[in-house]
């Protein structure tokens, strides 16, 4: 998912984890942002159901009197719509940002202090395979990389010799591995909740995936030479990663998919998403443009090919079997695809907001059950798992675009009041970010400015929602939620600046060079009259 590092110096929050100053001198951008803008298609907009009006604790009619200052506390947000709009020649304002808002710094956001492996905490070598010898179990990872390294073309950035592989050799020995993959969980999983962590297996999991992990972990390590030698090879990850000859195939589309392992197709495509956010937090301006353009349209493509964005978890469609019949293995790779799903979905819509990007996946084609609990996902055990999850509310047979549609319609009756109070602040995040998405893709449905009235309902509707959870959840429930109980706001902030200036995004006006641009985009133009038909 989507992971936030506070750089607004009107945090007045005590925890560490929200107020984290991101270093200057390496998040300074080039003019690289992307004006990618949509034909106007006739895409269908919404339909509004109607419902009796009812009186519940969440108000009916958005506050049409809200003040920047009521915004809440990111007041460089507030600051960031407010004093102008965002033009190509403030990109560095606006990446500067778009990284504070989405990712930790790892050079400034420590870890937990926990250095201890967390062998005791998941299996190791339950299944057979390259990591169950208890000999050296973790040369194969430096293996694969050096392998790697030695099929590249000479004179490749990332070919052998490779000198900054040979020095981060150290990052692969079996106590790294261990005690960096027990950074990923306890420092990152929390801030992208998608691997499980009760069912995760070490030797279950490709050298492709478990790569990224080590990576990652490395760079959440309290010794500055781990987070410095993990860097050095990131780039040699990132094209390790994306050449995974099971991605690859990923790539061909659904047929080429079909006999292909399961398991190691959604490995192949949490490896390739996992580095990208490592990419857009860590690299180059030119590197993170890259992701934004070409590794993530690999990725949706591939999100395409699997069918994630059906999935859908059957606890939560039928009747929940009896505790002995809980598989909790299989309840838990349900909710990480739903998850992944969630999480690439949370990219790209960020990326349409902050950068005017084409969206590459639509609300509407998020047919994907909502996640299940925070509380249910992390459970240390089976028998927690399977009761938190009997606790839920029926909000995971909706779908994100079902809850927008409930969002935007223009009355709530009260079983619609009390079913929104349930929404987690996952959902929230999903549904706001969705909600930016439909404000950014208005201009080019039919009656944009109902949609733009509704909008500022939705916005009230959805603020009232999150405060009523914020109120409820205790401080560890919060803290379960990572960044993640933050981003939201962030977005709600940007939307509702642009509902009261009756603008759509964070740019100024089309230019001749923007609809130019949009020539090259044959795939997103595409995908748009597709969404249009499908809801036609």
């Amino acid at each position: 998912m989507a992971l936030n590092a506070h750089t607004h110096a009107s945090r007045n929050s005590g925890n560490r984890g929200l107020e984290v100053n991101l270093p200057r001198s390496r998040l300074r951008m080039s003019n690289d942002r992307e004006v990618t803008l949509p034909v106007p298609t006739a895409l269908k907009g919404q339909e509004i159901m109607r419902g009796k009006g009812g009186a519940m604790s969440l108000p009916l009619n958005a506050n049409d009197n809200a003040a920047a200052s009521d915004f809440g506390t990111a007041a460089a947000t507030v600051q960031l719509v407010t004093d102008e709009y965002i033009s190509p020649d403030h990109s560095d304002r606006l990446d500067d940002f778009f990284v504070s808002c989405l990712f930790p710094d790892s050079e400034v956001f420590q870890a937990t202090g926990e250095t201890a492996n967390w062998s005791t905490t998941w299996p190791i070598s339950d299944h057979s395979g390259p990591f169950a010898s208890p000999v050296g179990p973790f040369n194969c990872l430096l293996d694969c990389l050096t392998g790697f390294t030695l099929s590249l073309p000479h004179g490749h950035p990332e070919s052998a010799p490779n000198d900054r592989l040979a020095k981060a050799a150290k990052l692969f020995s079996r106590a790294n591995v261990e005690r960096f993959v027990g950074h990923y969980f306890r420092d990152y999983c929390p801030h992208s909740p998608i691997l499980h962590p009760g069912t995760f297996q070490l030797a279950a999991t490709s050298p492709f995936l478990l790569t990224v992990l080590v990576l990652t972990g490395a760079l959440f390590s309290s010794s500055p030479t781990d987070m410095e030698l993990a860097r050095d090879i990131l780039g040699l990850v990132v094209e390790y990663a994306f050449s995974n000859p099971v991605f690859k195939k990923l790539l061909q589309g659904p047929d080429a998919v079909r006999g292909l392992d399961e398991v190691e197709t959604l490995q192949a495509l949490e490896a390739a998403f996992f580095i990208t956010q490592v990419q857009i937090r860590e690299g180059s301006p030119a590197k993170r443009r890259d992701a934004r353009k070409s590794l993530f349209e690999d990725i949706i493509t591939a999100v395409r090919a699997i069918g994630l964005l059906e999935t859908r978890n059957p606890f939560f469609e039928a009747e929940p079997p009896p505790p002995e019949k809980f598989q909790w293995t299989q309840f838990a790779a349900y909710e990480s695809r739903i998850r992944l799903a969630c999480g690439i979905f949370h990219l790209d819509a960020s990326f349409t907001v902050l950068y005017n990007m084409t969206p590459r996946l639509f609300a509407e084609e998020m047919n994907i059950g909502m996640p299940g609990s925070v509380d249910a996902f992390f459970a240390d055990n089976v028998q927690d798992c399977y009761r938190l999850s009997l606790k839920e509310h029926g909000l995971q047979k909706i779908s994100l675009s079902q809850i927008c549609d409930a969002l935007l319609q223009e009355e709530w009756d009260e079983k619609m009041h009390s079913s929104m109070q349930h929404l987690s602040l996952l959902h929230l995040c999903s549904s706001m970010l969705a909600l930016a998405q439909i404000l950014w893709l208005s201009p080019y449905r039919p009656k944009k400015w109902q949609t733009m009235e509704r909008m500022r309902v939705a916005l009230s509707r959805w603020k009232a929602a999150w405060d009523f959870q914020n109120a409820t959840l205790t401080a560890p429930q919060r803290e379960r939620y990572g960044f993640l109980k933050t981003i939201p706001l962030e977005f709600w902030q940007i939307a509702t600046v642009l509902v009261e200036k009756n603008s759509t995004s964070l740019e100024t006006a089309i230019t001749q060079s923007a609809i130019a641009a949009l020539s090259n985009n044959h795939c997103a133009q595409i995908m748009l009259e597709d969404v249009s038909k499908d809801q036609s």
